[in-house]
């Protein structure tokens, strides 16, 4: 029998032997801990007597310092390993980012200039520098979402730099069509809407018709102050 037999029994039927003989299922961690103990011992003897540690976080901190101790020796490979990581968390730190500026910047009211200065002046914000659009209850260059840090805070970089954080996820000129359109009922806004714009679907902005229809009456309450 050779000194290695148990490498002849793949993980499957490893599997369904332990749920026979004891009646349970091998776990997650339990499984990392076995793959740690025969990663980092390739020896059969020496694998076969060493403890096992089912600490999940302690085995995955082993695993990954031993493979990139090896990789890590080789220029190519570690360039290949930075590169991957890098990737793989500025992909996941650009999701985040844009779900958190969505919901900072999904629901932007429309204000009277009075609340404007006395928002500004209540906070120490200058507000001199400000571009205000009367009709729309807008200003053009600062950003008007009250969740954003930068609420009312007047910058040179132009405002639609601002919301490019948006990532084509926000039609344009959405609150000029409301108020151009305030005798419609909401339902009618909402489908002459997408109409005009040529969506097929809402759904391909991350909004469902009702975020949309509630946006609308949040929109539509604003400019009934004007």
């Amino acid at each position: 029998m050779r000194d290695d037999s148990d490498s002849e029994i793949n993980y499957v039927l490893m599997r369904s032997l332990n749920a026979s003989l004891t009646g349970l299922e091998v776990t997650n961690d339990q499984l990392i801990a076995y793959i740690t103990i025969a990663y980092l011992n390739q020896d059969h003897y020496r694998r076969s007597s060493q403890a096992i540690s089912f600490d999940k976080s302690f085995n995955t901190k082993l695993l990954l310092k031993s493979h990139y101790k090896d990789a890590l020796g080789d220029k190519t490979k570690k360039a290949q390993i930075v590169a991957k990581i890098t990737t793989q968390v500025l992909s996941k730190a650009k999701a985040s980012y844009f779900e958190e500026f969505k919901k900072a910047h999904f629901k932007v009211e429309p204000m009277k200039w009075e609340e404007i200065v006395k928002y500004c002046a209540s906070h120490g914000l200058p507000y001199s520098n400000l571009k205000y659009n009367a009709e729309y209850g807008l200003v053009t260059n600062a950003c008007q979402s009250i969740t954003c840090p930068h609420f009312l805070k007047f910058s040179v970089k132009r405002l639609r730099d601002h919301l490019g954080g948006w990532q084509e996820k926000m039609p344009r000129g959405f609150h000029c069509f409301v108020r151009n359109h305030m005798a419609l009922s909401d339902a009618e806004i909402y489908e002459q809407y997408l109409k005009q714009m040529g969506i097929k679907s809402i759904e391909k902005y991350d909004v469902s018709q009702e975020d949309v229809m509630e946006y609308i009456e949040v929109v539509k309450h604003g400019y009934k102050n004007f």
